[in-house]
């Protein structure tokens, strides 16, 4: 299936290279980018900033004890999900 225009953007660079990316990637660069002033996510976005799925981030956020209440709204504090993050060590 090939991506329509919508779903692809135009990437250029000052020596005059045009790159055409999956917007998705242009969003995740910017999101990750964003990282280290972000106090605060959602569900939707915090899965696209740690690249996991809906489940898988629900799980870490549940692990993390990072769900914090404002109002009507559920939102992610980034920094809890991180520092528990750094806790952690992979096991093969």
């Amino acid at each position: 299936m090939r991506r329509t225009e919508e779903e692809t953007a135009e990437i250029h660079y000052k020596n005059g290279v045009v790159s055409i990316v999956p917007k998705r990637l242009c969003d995740q660069v910017v999101t990750r980018a964003q990282l280290p002033e972000r106090l605060y996510t959602t569900y939707k976005e915090g899965c696209i900033l740690f690249c996991l799925s809906e489940r898988r981030f629900y799980d870490l956020v549940k692990l993390a004890q990072a769900k914090v209440q404002f109002g009507g709204r559920t939102l992610i504090s980034v920094k809890k999900v991180v520092e528990y993050l750094d806790c952690c060590t992979v096991v093969d």
